[in-house]
């Protein structure tokens, strides 16, 4: 559906980065969202006064602005070292930001007092491109569909689009039916030196909660709505979206069972609108420092390919 396979030729984009801190401005900063106190981190390259486009990465998690194994600290490095801006900070209740936790259903507002702070540091001369991992990739989502304006964009690796019975779904169909089909696997199960008992209790209890959850009826609707909800709002969202999806992730893998079951993104796919990019080799949060570097170098891609089509569009009026 769509799908591009990254190849080290996007690698070379990244050749020889680091993470130092050279050529880059970071400052603290506080934005206030009903009478609460947000901080975020700006990153500005010094050879930029003022971006004409901000990448806004959006907290997933529970996680703070620094990230997952401090993904996003250098992940805003690497792109000031390419001379590309970007804002990260704790939306409500996370981090050192006022309130209690609302969870990423609940946090458009702090996108927006985040998108407004930026309006007025800049001028009103910025657009942004939203970039996030997991639920925040799916707070992007939901809040990039009703908030057009100024958001150009979207790179969201692995979104959430998780529901029990999704979740379990996925499971039986990428780990159990990879594990049953693995030549080692079967070496060993042929030559007896293996113990099926608890593997097939693991399945078997999946296979129960599966049909447990499908004849359910849902007490939390927002839960079994979310993956129409998150398909349904990048369907809406008409401008460019970049979608990077790890190998080894099952809530990668889920998200790709939901493309399969719904169809409302096939024209989006097929007009180059959405794009999918996989990195074999990486789990949910690229630990690996190679899905990692790839990971970057796809962002990188993404945010060029974003901008030029950006830039050449035909203005309407």
């Amino acid at each position: 559906m769509g799908m591009q396979r990254a190849s080290t030729r996007y690698l070379a984009v990244a050749a020889g980065f680091n993470l130092t801190t050279i050529g880059v401005m970071e400052e603290t900063v506080q934005f206030s969202h009903n009478q609460k106190l947000l901080y975020g981190i700006l990153h500005v390259p010094e050879e930029v006064i003022d971006p004409s486009i901000v990448v806004i990465l959006i907290t997933g998690g529970p996680q703070v602005r620094i990230g997952a194994h401090r993904m996003y600290v250098q992940l805003s490095r690497f792109l000031c070292e390419h001379s590309w801006a970007s804002f990260r900070f704790d939306y409500e209740g996370m981090g050192d930001s006022a309130g209690d936790f609302i969870g990423f259903q609940y946090a458009g507002p702090s996108i927006t007092a985040a998108v407004n702070f930026l309006k007025n540091r800049f001028k009103g001369k910025a657009s942004f491109i939203l970039w996030s991992l997991c639920d925040g990739a799916t707070a992007a989502a939901l809040y990039a569909a009703t908030h057009q304006d100024h958001i150009i964009g979207q790179i969201l690796c692995n979104p959430l689009t998780v529901t029990d019975q999704g979740l379990a779904r996925s499971t039986i169909r990428h780990y159990y039916a990879k594990r049953f089909f693995n030549k080692d696997f079967l070496g060993k199960l042929f030559g007896r030196k293996l113990d099926l008992t608890d593997s097939i209790k693991s399945l078997w209890q999946v296979i129960k909660d599966t049909q447990i959850q499908k004849n359910k009826t849902p007490g939390y609707a927002n839960e079994y709505k979310l993956p129409d909800m998150v398909i349904d709002s990048l369907h809406i969202f008409s401008k460019p979206i970049r979608i990077v999806l790890s190998k080894d992730d099952i809530v990668a893998s889920n998200f790709q069972d939901e493309l399969k079951r719904n169809k409302s993104l096939k024209n989006d796919y097929k007009s180059n609108k959405i794009i999918n990019y996989i990195i074999s080799g990486a789990d949910h949060t690229f630990v690996e420092p190679m899905a990692k570097k790839e990971m970057f170098a796809i962002t990188l891609k993404a945010l060029n390919e974003i901008t030029s089509l950006q830039s050449n569009k035909i203005p309407t009026s």
